[in-house]
């Protein structure tokens, strides 16, 4: 969906700064004055401002997966500071972390990998691990 608002937005932005630079060369042409470049390009510059407030408003999905498998999923505003959600326990089994996570929602969709391994003597099981704390 960000691709698509980007391009929408470059077109845009593309067909502004075409209209612009027509107009005034033509408006020079006239009158035999130079075109200002500086105010062309002030003219079609895209406020950062307007276009952050737009991706605020906006929601992508973050996804976690483990073991290749949607384990949740939830929609997140862009921005939102992402706190990764409880290891999954399993008896026998050994959780290896989330990867993937960014500290903030950015303005796509996200996934988070984990994994579940089977223990053996070398690795405690998550019970034994949570004993420790």
């Amino acid at each position: 969906m960000i691709n698509v608002f980007k391009k929408v937005l470059m077109t845009t932005a593309c067909v502004l700064f075409i209209a612009t630079v027509s107009a005034q060369d033509k408006s020079a042409e006239e009158s035999n004055a130079p075109v200002n470049e500086t105010s062309v390009a002030a003219e079609s510059a895209v406020d950062p401002a307007a276009l952050s407030a737009e991706l605020s408003s906006q929601k992508f999905l973050l996804t976690y997966k483990l073991n290749g498998r949607v384990y949740y999923q939830r929609s997140v505003a862009f921005g939102t500071v992402i706190q990764t959600i409880d290891a999954p326990v399993k008896e026998g089994f050994v959780f290896t972390g989330w990867n993937g996570s960014p500290a903030t929602m950015p303005a796509q969709n996200v996934v988070i990998n984990g994994s579940l391994v089977a223990a053996n003597a070398e690795q405690p099981t998550q019970s034994e691990l949570l004993a420790k704390k």
